[in-house]
């Protein structure tokens, strides 16, 4: 498979100038954009997805922590995430937990390594508490009313979702 190195290796200019066609910035002169897109149609070239991820340093993924999918509520709320997330270009995962809280914890842990853009939690076994820790490095909101007004104060949003770069509402 063909990358970016290949391309300007072929074509004679540089990978920043390569890089500059392939994101279709508007600093390229056209006779140059021209014959760098004349070598990316003959290598088939196609931008790899996790290079761009990581090069912007977003996953473009939101995880949905469903503790299962069998239920109306679930399944309503489910396609709405879906919906909302297919509009604003992410991808969204389904991450079942069944109220487990190791399977929750490690999904926070995968969120704190960057494998999402966010997390959504639409009901845990965890509690908000260990939840809230997770609020220095991400956004956070949540879709379940704590019972503890306490909590509810400390965290001062009624509503969990952890997020890095996402718009959350609160």
């Amino acid at each position: 498979m063909a990358n970016i190195h290949d391309i300007a290796r072929l074509s004679g200019f540089s990978t920043a100038t390569v890089s500059r066609v392939i994101n279709q910035q508007h600093y390229v002169a056209p006779s140059t954009r021209a014959a760098i897109q004349a070598v990316i149609d003959q290598l088939d070239y196609v931008p790899s997805t996790m290079a761009q991820n990581l090069s912007a340093g977003k996953t473009r993924t939101i995880g949905v922590i469903l503790p299962h999918t069998d239920h109306p509520y679930f399944e309503q709320l489910l396609t709405g995430i879906l919906n909302a997330a297919m509009a604003g270009n992410y991808h969204a995962v389904i991450l079942p937990s069944r109220y487990d809280q190791s399977l929750e914890q490690d999904y926070l842990e995968d969120l704190r390594r960057h494998a999402y853009d966010g997390l959504i939690f639409t009901s845990h076994g965890l509690g908000l508490r260990t939840i809230a820790k997770y609020q220095i490095i991400w956004s956070y909101c949540s879709l379940r009313k704590s019972g503890k007004n306490q909590t509810r104060r400390r965290l001062r949003r009624p509503n969990t979702c952890l997020s890095r770069g996402i718009p959350v509402d609160g």
